[in-house]
């Protein structure tokens, strides 16, 4: 869906808009393949998670909850549909990254030898993810509480609030 703060990341010439359409799209894809039975959804969902992927390569750790929701919504398909999702995702990031692998490996050099801190401490970015996720994780937990029958994938996806907090305060 296109909110508020979508609209202004586009707005800030920023890539994470197209890691979170893909991230959103992969998952709505992954409860579509749920209803439907049908596994073009699946495909979907692994080139709009490679497409997002690739607009922000640490988006690759939304991989948990995409497999969490998958093996919760489809129990004894999710081998299957885990394994086929992981191929076509890695077939299409060989596909993009082969050829480019030259100019892309200058660009991973480059950002791991470049890590400003910008004047920020560690405390400051643990306040900040404390004071932004907490209303966040408090709402999903009314939620969880009120899922009386899907109380599992409420908690995968609960979980999955805790990845890009513990994300930024790892690579400072």
């Amino acid at each position: 869906a296109i909110s508020g703060p979508f609209i202004a990341l586009a707005r800030l010439g920023v890539y994470d808009p197209l890691a979170l359409a893909g991230l959103a799209t992969s998952l709505w894809a992954i409860t579509k393949l749920a209803r439907t039975d049908n596994r073009l959804w699946l495909a979907a969902a692994a080139m709009a998670f490679t497409a997002g992927f690739f607009s922000k390569y640490p988006l690759g750790l939304m991989l948990f909850p995409i497999l969490g929701v998958l093996f919760v919504l489809r129990e004894r398909k999710a081998f299957l549909d885990a394994g086929m999702f992981g191929f076509i995702s890695l077939t299409a990031t060989l596909a993009l990254f082969l050829p480019a692998r030259e100019q892309l490996s200058q660009i991973f050099s480059w950002q791991f030898a470049n890590k400003p801190s910008f004047g920020v401490s560690l405390e400051m970015i643990a306040f900040n993810m404390l004071y932004l996720t907490a209303p966040v994780a408090l709402l999903a937990l009314g939620g969880w509480l009120a899922a009386r029958g899907r109380r599992m994938l409420g908690a995968v996806l609960w979980l999955s609030l805790t990845i890009w907090p513990a994300y930024h305060l790892a690579i400072r």
